[in-house]
């Protein structure tokens, strides 16, 4: 029989008991934050209770009983402090999501993607302590977890991928397990695993500049320095860095990662004899000045900020670089 609080997806029973969190969205599975604030250990430490493999976790009913009516009672009357993480449920995906300081990372939307064939994600949001867990998974299907932030900065609204931990935290796997995969905010670096050269979109947690050369001399064999200096705090509120950036236009026009950020941008010729000459930068459509406001803008995520795109969440960005 099933119980008031189930359904049936899939030809299977499914939890389907409201959120923690009323507005945290659940499709196929249930997702939630996970009921606890106590401090959450974030790059490269899992919450799992030491010493226990969080592949060999066997729940004894009651108590799994015992945890969700917890659970569920503490997001009635609001997160209880406690000093152990609760390990997953069976058939299920659990873990942290944390800030680019190390910090939990509440709001971030965790897309739990069915592979090979076509079927509803799972969807949670992490709570207070960066914790999320979705149950009800299918045994027969082998999914993928994917983690994006959803975040309000310089009057746009983003849609920011968050990076997996580790490289195991971007593995596939299979419903019928346990696992956990956690996620970390990251402004710049290297995108592990990406499959596209250095040299290339998508291969950097940064946004990329696209530089226009336009010299009056027509010699483009050149090379230029740029430096940006930030205008305010970056995205995640820290104060960022000055960049100086060198690129030699006989083998690229780009500038990969860059901290999403407002930049105030200034660029040079550099001569092989360390001769310098100054030149006039603008923003795609705007005349050139001396030194102009560089601003990233966001990518399309108008149906919603979820799912499995590569896409790191920050447009290319366009720079005209100018020798009157």
């Amino acid at each position: 029989m099933i119980g008031p609080l189930a359904a049936l997806v899939d030809g299977r029973p499914h939890d389907v008991r409201p959120s923690i969190v009323p507005s945290s969205p659940f499709l196929a599975t249930w997702g939630r934050p996970l009921a606890r604030v106590g401090v959450t250990r974030c790059n490269g430490d899992r919450p799992i209770i030491e010493g226990v493999s969080r592949r060999s976790w066997h729940v004894a009913p009651l108590v799994l009983a015992m945890t969700l009516g917890a659970v569920a009672g503490a997001g009635a009357q609001g997160p209880q402090p406690s000093s152990e993480a609760i390990p997953p449920t069976p058939e299920s995906v659990s873990g942290t999501t944390c800030d680019t300081s190390g910090l939990p990372l509440p709001g971030v939307s965790l897309w739990i993607e069915i592979e090979l064939v076509v079927g509803t994600p799972g969807r949670a949001t992490s709570g207070p302590d960066g914790q999320y867990l979705v149950t009800g998974l299918s045994p027969f299907f082998v999914y993928s977890a994917h983690a994006r932030y959803p975040v309000e900065y310089a009057g746009r609204s983003w849609c920011l991928r968050l990076a997996p931990r580790t490289s195991g935290d971007d593995a596939v796997f299979p419903g019928k397990v346990s696992v956990v995969r956690d996620f970390d905010w990251r402004l710049s670096g290297r995108v592990d695993g990406a499959t596209v050269p250095t040299t290339e979109d998508g291969a950097w947690w940064g946004g990329t500049i696209r530089l226009f050369p336009s010299f009056s001399d027509g010699v483009y064999d050149r090379v230029i320095e740029l430096t940006l200096e930030p205008t305010g705090p970056l995205v995640d509120g820290s104060t960022g860095d000055s960049l100086v950036r060198t690129v030699d236009l006989a083998e690229t026009v780009f500038l990969f990662d860059i901290p999403l950020g407002s930049y105030q941008v200034a660029a040079a010729i550099v001569d092989p004899d360390g001769g310098r000459t100054s030149l006039l930068v603008a923003r795609s459509g705007e005349p050139p000045v001396t030194s102009a406001v560089f601003e990233f803008e966001p990518e399309d995520w108008s149906s919603g900020c979820a799912g499995s795109s590569s896409g790191t969440g920050i447009a290319r960005g366009f720079m005209d670089v100018v020798l009157p």
